[in-house]
This record gives C-alpha cells, structure tokens and sequence, in this order.
C-alpha cells in the first residue's frame, strides 16, 4: 500500500515537472523566434499565398487538396502538398491575408514539435533534464531559423509533428514497471 502511494505521488510530481518543461520550451521557442514575425510576404510566400485564389474561398477546397501547392496562383508548379494547403486555406480564411497570422503558425508548429521531442524522449526512458537540454537546444538551434521563418517551410514543420506523433503513437510504453 506504501509503495502505491509513492508510486503515485511520484508520477504526479514527474507530470508537474514535464508540465513546467513544456511551458519553458514554448516560452523559449516563442521569444527566439519572435523577431520572426513579420508583415511582409517573402520569396515562394507571393504565389504560395497572396495571389493563390484557391485560398480565398472554401468552394476551392477539392482543387486546393488535389493540385500542386501553386496551381491557384495560375502556375502549375509546385508540390503535391494537401495538409499544409489546407492549414494555409484555414490561416487565411480566419485571419484573411496577414503575413503575421502564417508566421505565427510557423512559430506555434515549431513550438508543438519542440513540445513532442521532449514527451518521445521522456517516452524513451531518458531523464528530464536531459531531455530538456537536448529539446532547448534543438528548438533553438540556428539551423531552424529557415524552417520557422517561412511560411512556404510549413510542410516541412507539419510532416516533422506527424513523423513525432506516429513515433509517440507507435512506440511502447518504456516505462518502468514493478513486478508483483
């Protein structure tokens, strides 16, 4: 009975202790990549975004799920690439045409990914800190910078957070157990 008690009240203490981990690397991801946030449109975001008409109304929905990232822009061109479309059609049609908006996305998915690094490395057994250290680092490694601050990088940022759902899905429970 002793040793239930202990064993709860160290998950409980374990699961406060990754809480404040994920607030922490959210609040680091998010103020590195603050300066990220711009008003402006850059380089693919032109024909990506602001004149793909297929993000301006949802009756576009087949054709933006079925064609080639800049088929709305009038240019066949492009990638196969239905998910990230999608979450460009809802960014744009709740907050319309704000650079603002998509860089922020960009931030929050980077954000999530950082947040599931460190939950597949506590999944993996290894110790809170070090998952921490290595996730901070990660998260903020400069290698990053291109993958946050462009939107057109959004694909990249959504493919990474299912590869690390799937792992998190997929992997067994290492926990410790204690055998009867």
């Amino acid at each position: 009975m002793l040793n239930q008690i202990k064993d709860t009240i160290g998950r409980f203490v374990s699961l406060r202790q990754d809480i404040l981990h994920y607030i922490l690397l959210t609040i680091a991801v998010v103020v590195v990549y603050s300066n990220a946030v711009s008003p402006a449109f850059l380089l693919d975001d032109q024909g990506l975004i602001v004149t793909n008409t297929y993000l301006r109304d949802w009756s576009h929905l087949p054709a933006l799920l079925t064609g080639l990232t800049f088929d709305g822009s009038g240019v066949h061109k492009g990638y196969f690439r239905p998910v990230s479309m999608l979450a460009n059609l809802v960014i744009y049609q709740v907050f319309g045409l704000s650079a603002v908006a998509f860089h922020v996305m960009s931030i929050l998915l980077h954000a999530l990914n950082t947040t599931l690094m460190y939950r597949l490395g506590r999944k993996l057994g290894f110790a809170a800190g070090g998952v921490l250290v290595a996730s901070l680092l990660w998260a903020v490694h400069p290698l990053q910078v291109t993958i946050v601050a462009y939107i057109s990088s959004t694909p990249d940022l959504l493919c990474l957070a299912f590869c690390f759902l799937a792992l998190l899905t997929g992997l067994p429970d290492f926990t410790p157990r204690r055998m009867c």
